[in-house]
């Protein structure tokens, strides 16, 4: 009987253990959301004329932007999402 009231106390305190650990890792990744949601000053990205955004995806401190311009021509739009200035673009040419 003595060794079941151990059992117990110990299951106890490892669950004890379980959620304190967890608590401090979620406390930990939502401070990593704030540091990574700096703001930085309003920046222009300029499009060609009648150029619609498709679709927005952000990756490793990136944000990709899906266009379509008039011409039916597919553009991604790299953007630095630090500093939201440009990085490049890429063309995307269906095959022929």
């Amino acid at each position: 009987m003595r060794g079941l009231k151990i059992l117990i106390i110990a299951m106890a305190v490892l669950i004890a253990v379980g959620l304190v650990l967890l608590v401090i890792g979620v406390v930990d990744k939502s401070g990593s959301l704030e540091r990574a949601g700096v703001a930085f000053p309003p920046v222009s990205v300029t499009l060609p004329p009648k150029t619609e955004v498709i679709e927005m995806d952000i990756s490793e401190g990136r944000i990709f932007l899906r266009t379509r311009e008039p011409s039916g021509a597919n553009v991604i739009v790299v953007l630095s999402a630090e500093t939201g200035k440009e990085i490049g673009r890429i063309n995307i040419n269906p095959e022929k």
